[in-house]
């Protein structure tokens, strides 16, 4: 919050500051609805959670395409998921699905980055093993196949697809004619500035990942690997290869 409020602060003390920022990092301005959804967010995002609530924050987005991304979609509880497929029946829901082993790896080079996770631990395979068990962030967020079972099990009904991330590194353009499709979004119509492989984290600075390190990953994660190659095939399979699983 304190992030959005200091964002909210410079978008009426200095808005053309902030286009010019907002225009660099998302190549586009910030037009009246960008604000107004700040606003409302910020008024907004200390209270309890609430549906109709939320769904206010898109009151401005007039008749087009309008949605919200983020991993802790994928912790709900059972009811809430449940709660919002109730109040949103036409809802499309995507999982975009990543090999296990590099999604927990890339969220805890950015836990060290940002000063949450201790590198000593790399330098124990053991202590990193426990570790790996007891982090809850981690477990909430790593195991596809039980998100998936999260939003499907729970409401049947709901318009609900999943999307490989090894996909949109491999093929962005295929894979954003997919998604956009699966949205009812026309593909073929110019849709902002960013490039179908544009990827603001690039440049991010990531751990080194040693091989006993990998290893421990591998085995925490085997099982939930193997689950994802009978759900979802595909690419799934390339991560068992990966791993010889």
């Amino acid at each position: 919050m304190g992030q959005a409020r200091e964002l909210l602060n410079m978008a009426y003390n200095a808005p053309k500051r902030l286009q010019k920022e907002l225009a660099r990092a998302e190549k586009r301005p910030w037009d009246e609805r960008d604000f107004e959804f700040l606003r409302l967010a910020c008024a907004t995002g200390e209270q309890p959670r609430d549906l109709e609530r939320y769904a206010a924050l898109f009151r401005s987005k007039g008749d087009r395409l309008s949605g919200d991304i983020t991993p802790a979609y994928s912790s709900l509880e059972e009811e809430f998921v449940s709660n919002i497929a109730g109040r949103f029946p036409d809802l499309k829901v995507i999982l975009l699905l990543r090999d296990p082993v590099s999604r927990a790896w890339s969220q805890i080079s950015m836990g060290h980055r940002r000063g949450r996770f201790d590198g000593a631990l790399l330098e124990d395979p053991e202590a990193f093993r426990t570790y790996l068990k007891s982090a809850s962030n981690i477990a909430q967020r790593g195991y596809p196949t039980q998100i998936a079972a999260l939003w499907t099990h729970s409401v049947p009904a709901l318009t609900f697809r999943h999307f490989f991330f090894d996909e949109i590194e491999k093929e962005p353009e295929k894979a954003r004619a997919k998604i956009l499709t699966f949205l009812g979004a026309d593909f073929e119509k110019k849709s902002g500035e960013l490039a179908p492989d544009h990827n603001r984290k690039s440049s991010y600075q990531k751990l080194e990942l040693t091989d006993g390190i990998k290893a421990v990953l591998v085995e925490h994660f085997a099982d939930e690997i193997r689950a994802s190659v009978d759900l979802f095939g595909e690419y799934a399979c390339d991560w068992a290869a990966r791993y010889g699983l």
